[in-house]
């Protein structure tokens, strides 16, 4: 609607890709500065031979491209680009640093002729020469300061409804996934108010009560009436069939194959609200020190430093020295950041003996150092988070879904204010997520709202490899990931074997090296039937 406002059309006049085609033609090169939502768009001018590659501000929607012989190939799913012929242009140091850090941070793919549309950029073809423009930038926005309080929480909960509600147009039956958490219940409350025949499901574990989270969600569904079904964890475990479905590249959907298949069949062809996001930029507590301790430094205010420093030195809990804060939170964080490294540490120091790609201090492996890819910001605890979104955006598409996935919080003008607003409205030593938690105040219970838990992860994925021999073999029989050299095949296998018993030592590698095995034997399987 805003958009054909700008243009002086009726928005009833035409489809929303007409509208697109008629914004392009007015602005061009331009048009994905203009754009809002979560999209990943292609345009090809028949006129000029131009070509406009771009996606959405969070790069929420993926998109891959590559040019080849005077032809430009695109998609929103890897294996969509390599479905005609498998490629020998693996870039293995790519695999290296995916098993080692995760998360889809740069241009660069598992193939070398395959890149990756980061988030913020377009590409602009023009006479077959390559153009990259950055249509989006939060470094250049204005900080934020209210008056009181109350005017951060109220301008917090207009954005997220303004998204919730959007997120929703052309749905008939929408449904949200829901847990016991801050982030679905930040976007249940105006989902429910915004359509009425809203349904909720979540995954339960009855038999693991450490990890089920279901009496927290029935108190939430009794409170808000939303009719609720139950999925119990161990009707949907992973590695329960072996990969059938060629993935494209390393990707854990292909471990999750039966939870995609009962959100099919359950969402059927409409659409799914996550409370995806909330984790990457409203102030949670990514690690065991926070980011932003520095930043008075960087911003000319160093009185803040000791500011900052009295204030989580008698607050925090468990109690820590001043050489400890001046030492993890000021000193180290500066100069990650200062040497364009990524500011907060792994979540875990372990190197599991059967892994040889990036062993510490010996490997000359680039990948153990990865350079931070996002725009290089003024101060730390803003590097951290735009160093966050760029990691964990993407939406995976790597399977076959007959609904779509929403995601509110994932949301660019509800990014910016979070991003703008003073690190004191968004988290103190003993509260993270404090505007998320000030503003569902009255609506969640207050145990729920302040309370600080874990949804299913660890249990499932032992008890589905352990329940799997078919799955134990296949990964423990002629292991490809062997024989490029980024594991030990005995220790590799061992590995399986301890992890089968509950001991995964340094879980989010071996998940990531087991996904790295799925795709390396998919693609030779593609190449013999080529041949």
């Amino acid at each position: 609607i805003e958009l054909a406002c700008q243009l002086g059309l009726e928005r009833s006049s035409g489809s929303l890709l007409d509208l697109i085609c008629k914004c392009y033609e007015r602005w061009g090169r331009a048009l994905p500065a203009r754009l809002d939502g979560q999209f990943a768009l292609v345009i090809a001018d028949g006129a000029t031979g131009d070509i406009l590659i771009t996606r959405d501000a969070l790069g929420v929607i993926p998109l891959y491209w590559e040019i080849k012989a005077r032809s430009v190939r695109f998609a929103s799913r890897m294996r969509d680009m390599v479905d005609r012929a498998p490629s020998n242009d693996l870039n293995l140091r790519e695999v290296e640093r995916y098993i080692l850090f995760g998360g889809a941070v740069s241009d660069q793919t598992c193939y070398s002729s395959i890149k990756r549309l980061e988030l913020g950029t377009s590409i602009w073809i023009h006479n077959g020469q390559v153009s990259r423009d950055i249509h989006w930038d939060p470094r250049s926005l204005n900080r934020i300061y209210y008056r009181n309080s109350n005017e951060y929480i109220e301008q917090f909960v207009e954005l997220v409804e303004k998204s919730v509600k959007g997120s929703l147009l052309n749905s008939s039956s929408p449904w949200i996934a829901l847990s016991g958490g801050l982030d679905s219940n930040t976007i249940l409350h105006p989902a429910v108010h915004s359509r009425s025949n809203l349904q909720a499901y979540s995954i339960v574990a009855p038999k693991w009560p450490e990890e089920d989270e279901s009496k927290w969600i029935k108190r939430i569904v009794g409170k808000t009436g939303i009719p609720w079904t139950a999925i119990n964890a161990e009707d949907i475990l992973p590695f329960n069939d072996l990969p059938d479905e060629f993935c494209g590249s390393p990707d854990a959907v292909v471990l999750y194959r039966n939870l995609h298949a009962k959100l099919n069949s359950l969402v059927d062809r409409d659409v799914l609200l996550t409370g995806d996001g909330g984790d990457s930029f409203m102030g949670a507590q990514m690690g065991p020190v926070p980011s932003h301790l520095a930043d008075p430094i960087f911003w000319g205010v160093r009185s803040g430093v000791v500011e900052h420093l009295r204030q989580w030195l008698r607050q925090s809990i468990p109690e820590r020295s001043m050489g400890y804060w001046l030492l993890h939170g000021i000193l180290l964080p500066s100069m990650r950041h200062l040497l364009r490294r990524n500011v907060r540490q792994p979540h875990y120091h372990l190197h599991p003996s059967w892994l040889h790609c990036g062993r510490p201090l010996i490997s000359k492996s680039r990948a153990l150092r990865p350079k931070a890819v996002a725009p290089h910001c003024r101060a730390p605890g803003q590097q951290a988070i735009l160093d966050d979104l760029w990691q964990c955006a993407e939406d995976t598409t790597a399977v076959d879904k007959t609904y779509s996935n929403r995601h509110p919080l994932f949301n660019r003008p509800l990014f910016e204010f979070l991003w703008s607003i003073p690190w004191s409205q968004k988290q103190l030593p003993l509260c993270d997520r404090y505007l998320q938690r000030r503003a569902l105040k009255g609506i969640v219970d207050d145990d729920i709202r302040t309370r600080i838990g874990y949804g299913i992860g660890t249990r499932c994925f032992i008890e589905g490899l352990r329940r799997s021999r078919e799955w134990q073999d296949y990964l423990c029989d002629g292991p490809a990931i062997a024989d490029i050299g980024f594991v030990d095949a005995d220790a590799w296998r061992k590995a399986i074997q301890q992890a089968c018993v509950g001991q995964t030592n340094a879980e989010p590698l071996l998940v990531r090296a087991i996904t790295v095995e799925v795709w390396l034997k998919q693609l030779s399987e593609r190449q013999r039937n080529s041949l």
